[in-house]
């Protein structure tokens, strides 16, 4: 209902612009794919449904995609968030990644910062009773390549302690620039900047 496959066609041409023009009046306001992304998300789909825990979680969800809206008591500002799913007293993520084994995905988690977003999201669900006081946050990992390998995590209270410690320090950050109307940006006078030590030492063994 929101996605169209987009055919093969030369828009160069007359005839390619033609075929174009007849596929974007037959999806309106549709999000385009091409063929082979259409591929990867069949089969990652597919990849999702055929793990047994996955699926159990997909299958008793109690709620999707919900937009959730809360007030933080520490600062006051206004919050929302809007998690994949809810199963029971889960809040489950999906994410897809190049490599889901257990080292990489943790890697993943610490770059974008998911561990924010599991204390940021079950925060707001408890706030507004989606969840209960005592739930998890978990992440369905899926490969976005053959062989679209999945893994499932669940993150420790200690580290969703950590991401709360992260998001209360961005609220608090947020609040201050929103009242003051002074928004952090870098520095205004010439700084150094050097290349990365791994540049650094790649070049000073080829120079010696």
């Amino acid at each position: 209902e929101q996605v169209a496959v987009a055919p093969k066609v030369d828009r160069r041409t007359k005839a390619g612009k033609e075929q174009w023009a007849e596929f974007e009046m037959m999806h309106p306001n549709k999000v385009h794919i091409n063929d082979e992304d259409a591929r990867h998300l069949a089969a990652m789909h597919a990849a999702v449904r055929n793990h047994k825990v996955a699926a159990k979680l997909l299958d008793d969800r109690t709620a999707t995609e919900v937009s959730v809206l809360w007030g933080d008591e520490r600062t006051g500002v206004q919050c929302r968030c809007r998690p994949d799913l809810v199963s029971g007293n889960v809040i489950v993520d999906l994410k897809t990644t190049f490599d889901a084994s257990k080292a990489a995905f943790s890697h993943t988690m610490h770059k974008y910062r998911y561990q924010v977003q599991a204390a940021y999201y079950l925060d707001g669900c408890r706030a507004v009773g989606l969840v209960p006081d005592v739930s998890d946050f978990v992440f369905i990992a899926v490969e976005k390549k053959p062989p679209y390998g999945v893994a499932i995590y669940h993150l420790p209270a200690d580290d969703i302690d950590r991401g709360r410690f992260q998001y209360e320090k961005d609220l608090t950050h947020f609040e201050y620039a929103k009242r003051t109307n002074r928004w952090r940006g870098y520095s205004e006078a010439i700084d150094s900047i050097q290349l990365p030590y791994f540049a650094r030492k790649e070049i000073d063994i080829l120079t010696g």
